[in-house]
């Protein structure tokens, strides 16, 4: 059953976040801040997957699942190997070993898998069944456990990953991503750095300050809230949709951009949305279209 979100004591994770509007929420951390997580140059997308996690908290929404798309070497492994969140646990492969693990464990919302690649470069039928695993977390309730068939509580889950832009419709993915609509199920998170970030990242190495870097804590409140949309703000979602959808329907673009609206409420200990939330997930939404964001 849902239940009201109870006042927090604001955390480290909400002082770098408090948005004044929708940009700030995306905008650099101070140096010195981002230096201490190894996070230059990616706080945006830091904000984005810290939003998709808490998506987890919904009552009635399934937790959105995410692909990030960016070149080798452009940080988006980083970005989820550095949150330290008991809802989300990091894995730099997936079978179904890992698997057995994670469904047993009822805190966890989110799978965050380093490398899509990874999970591809098994043996067929290793591939096969982690893609069926997968396919069940992200698309399904999971009731029993799937090794022993026991009662669980009932689970879903969402899974974030990564992958280059070169893989994304690469012919041996076809079939698996798109030919099947595995892919639909997921935002793609698309991103490309500008020179000024590139330089604040070579300086960022220059300073030494990589070889002391710790993990982006992320304290959330685990329970399923029920948040409002009111109205005037769905309409707009609505509308919103068709920029992100990668389906011919959208409906998927719609439950992911609906999720994204009341998580950013959620992170404010609000239960309901307000243009503020609507706002940021607008200006996130640039992650998600086949241009992506410069950051």
């Amino acid at each position: 059953m849902p239940r009201k979100a109870p006042s927090v004591e604001t955390d480290v994770n909400q002082v770098v976040n408090t948005p004044s509007g929708a940009e700030s929420a995306l905008a650099p951390m101070p140096n010195s801040l981002s230096a201490q997580f190894g996070l230059v140059g990616l706080e945006p997308v830091l904000e984005v997957v810290k939003t998709i996690i808490w998506t987890g908290q919904l009552h009635g929404e399934r937790p959105a699942s995410a692909i990030i798309c960016a070149e080798v070497g452009s940080g988006k492994t980083s970005v989820l190997e550095k949150i330290g969140c008991e809802t989300a646990v990091f894995l730099s492969d997936f079978t179904s070993r890992e698997a057995k693990e994670i469904v047993r464990n009822e805190k966890l919302t989110h799978v965050m898998i380093g490398d899509l690649l990874s999970v591809l470069n098994h043996k067929s039928g290793t591939v096969k069944l982690s893609l069926n695993i997968l396919s069940k977390m992200t698309g399904d309730t999971i009731n029993r456990d799937p090794w022993d068939g026991s009662p669980i509580q009932p689970r879903k889950l969402g899974v974030i990953t990564a992958i280059p832009p070169s893989e994304l419709h690469a012919p041996k993915l076809r079939s698996i991503l798109w030919s099947s609509g595995f892919a639909s199920r997921f935002i793609i998170i698309r991103y490309t750095y500008t020179s000024k970030t590139i330089k604040r990242i070579h300086d960022y190495i220059a300073s030494n300050a990589y070889i002391n870097v710790r993990p982006f804590v992320m304290e959330i409140e685990r329970a399923a809230i029920d948040i409002e949309i009111p109205h005037h703000l769905s309409q707009l979602i609505q509308a919103l949709s068709g920029k992100i959808a990668n389906d011919r329907i959208g409906a998927r673009a719609h439950h992911h951009l609906r999720a994204l609206v009341k998580a950013r409420a959620r992170m404010r200990r609000s239960m309901v949305a307000e243009k503020i939330d609507l706002d940021t997930v607008e200006a996130i939404c640039d992650f998600f279209t086949e241009d992506g964001r410069t950051i």
